[in-house]
C-alpha cells in the first residue's frame, strides 16, 4: 500500500458501510430497524452481499441504541416513523398492528429482558401518542 492511500475494504465491509450510510439517512432508529428486519426494497439491494450474522449484529446494535433512549426520545423517534405511515394512532386496531410489527422486529440476539423492555416501552409510547392524538380533536 502506498503511503497516504486508504486501505482496501473487503466486499463485506464495503456492503456494511454502504448499508450503514443508507440507514443513517432515515431519521428514525425504529424505522431503520423495520427496514432491516422486513427487508424492504430500500435496503434489500444493500444487504444482498451481507451474511445473516452481520445483519443480526447490526439489527441488535440499532435495537439496543433505541432501548437506550429516554422515554421522550422514544416517543419522538416512533412519532417520526408513524408520521410517514399516515395512520390514526388513536385507533386500537392500528396500535395492535404496530405491536405485532414490534414483536416481529425484536432481534434474535436480544435477551428476554430486552424484549420485554422493548415491548413494554413501545406499548407505553403508543398509548401516549394515542392520547395526544385524541386530545388534538
Amino acid at each position: 500500500m502506498v503511503q497516504g492511500e486508504a486501505p482496501m475494504m473487503s466486499d463485506a465491509n464495503r456492503s456494511l458501510h454502504e448499508l450503514t450510510e443508507a440507514l443513517e439517512s432515515i431519521p428514525s432508529i425504529f424505522a431503520q430497524i423495520v427496514c432491516l428486519t422486513e427487508k424492504l426494497p430500500f435496503t434489500s439491494e444493500l444487504t444482498a452481499g451481507m451474511t445473516e450474522p452481520a445483519l443480526d449484529e447490526l439489527r441488535s446494535e440499532l435495537f439496543r441504541r433505541w432501548l437506550e433512549f429516554d422515554l421522550r426520545a422514544k416517543e419522538v423517534d416512533l412519532a417520526c416513523y408513524l408520521s410517514v405511515l399516515g395512520r390514526d394512532i388513536s385507533q386500537v386496531r392500528v396500535r395492535r398492528l404496530l405491536l405485532g410489527l414490534c414483536r416481529s422486529i425484536v432481534p434474535e440476539l436480544a435477551s428476554l429482558n430486552e424484549m420485554h423492555l422493548f415491548l413494554g416501552e413501545i406499548s407505553a409510547v403508543l398509548s401516549s401518542l394515542a392520547h395526544d392524538a385524541r386530545d388534538q380533536w
